[in-house]
């Protein structure tokens, strides 16, 4: 008995394997076309090693004076970002809130979405509920953050022989020779000490003067600033004339006229007391102190052209941040 076996039937794969098969030079040729077009679409391929992302992301920074951590979380930042978190589009918020009074809050959109877009929704989401903000928070800043801008280098500066005052002084001059280096965007120096001149307020030798903090505030302000008078012309160059009137040591504080009559003038000595202290700068946050007397003193911080005033209660003490960009204006 004989018996045959039916060879299978080909298929569309098995058609397309054997017309390879049967033409070597052709699949050669495919080969080396498909090699040479992928290398070329790799060469054309437009490459960044930043690519530019649209990530809009904004700080919200609001400062309320004399308030602590929690009085600054519960009355400011959750306030601040219940509002933000109404914005659509709005992908990640952190937060933080530090005792002094200052509220910082983050907020980042969706990938792809509009940047001037967001931002003009942040703006008008805060203006339209300033009205809500607790008496004495004052208006909140906002700040682009752009996401390519990180450190890439950290510099740290230690003396055995140079004070941390000299030691901040020092790195603000190598922050100027840094930023002729080719590239550098932007420079911080945090850390170190800095130098601050603090007034102590009597209330009973304010009244009897007739003078308040207000007063106080307002004569170190317009008497703390630097005139440019313009510049003298010279035969080989301009010489510029500048009348410095900052106040930069503690006698000259104290004899610092606020109220009186021009035969019994008032000076900030005969109504207080001025202190001329270091405080130590934190990440960038300026760590103060203000303590009470028995008595009940007013304590005014004078830096560079701003003063502040706040009262405590009777045997209290404590801590208070302020910004440490203060030293730059």
């Amino acid at each position: 008995m004989n018996s045959s076996t039916t060879p299978p039937k080909e298929n569309f794969y098995s058609h397309l394997a054997r017309f390879f098969v049967e033409n070597k030079q052709l699949s050669l040729l495919l080969t080396l076309a498909s090699f040479a077009f992928g290398f070329l679409a790799f060469l054309e391929t437009p490459k960044q090693y930043n690519p530019e992302i649209t990530l809009p992301a904004f700080r919200v920074v609001t400062e309320y004076p004399g308030a602590t951590a929690d009085e600054v979380e519960r009355q400011v930042t959750n306030e601040v970002e219940n509002k933000l978190a109404e914005i659509p589009g709005v992908d990640e918020m952190s937060s933080a809130s530090f005792s002094g009074g200052k509220s910082v809050v983050t907020v980042i959109f969706e990938i792809g979405t509009d940047l001037d877009a967001s931002k003009t929704e942040v703006i008008q989401k805060i203006q339209a509920n300033l009205h809500l903000a607790p008496m004495g928070v004052r208006a909140p800043l906002i700040q682009q953050v752009d996401p390519e801008n990180v450190p890439v280098m950290t510099i740290a500066i230690s003396s055995e022989d140079t004070s941390e005052e000299g030691l901040r002084m020092f790195a603000y001059d190598l922050k100027e020779e840094l930023k002729t280096v080719p590239g550098v965007t932007n420079i911080e120096v945090k850390g170190g000490r800095t130098r601050a001149l603090s007034v102590w307020l009597d209330p009973e030798r304010m009244t009897a003067a007739g003078l308040s903090a207000a007063d106080v505030i307002r004569t170190i302000e317009a008497n703390n600033i630097r005139i440019n008078g313009g510049a003298l012309e010279g035969a080989v160059e301009d010489i510029p004339v500048e009348v410095d009137g900052n106040l930069t040591t503690k006698e000259d504080l104290a004899r610092l006229v606020v109220g009186g009559t021009p035969l019994a003038p008032v000076a900030i000595e005969d109504v207080g007391r001025v202190c001329d202290r270091r405080y130590l700068d934190i990440l960038g946050d300026r760590l103060s102190f203000f303590c009470k007397d028995t008595g009940g003193k007013y304590y005014l911080s004078h830096r560079r052209g701003r003063a502040e005033v706040g009262g405590t209660q009777r045997g209290e003490c404590r801590s208070r941040r302020g910004d440490a960009r203060d030293h730059a204006q």
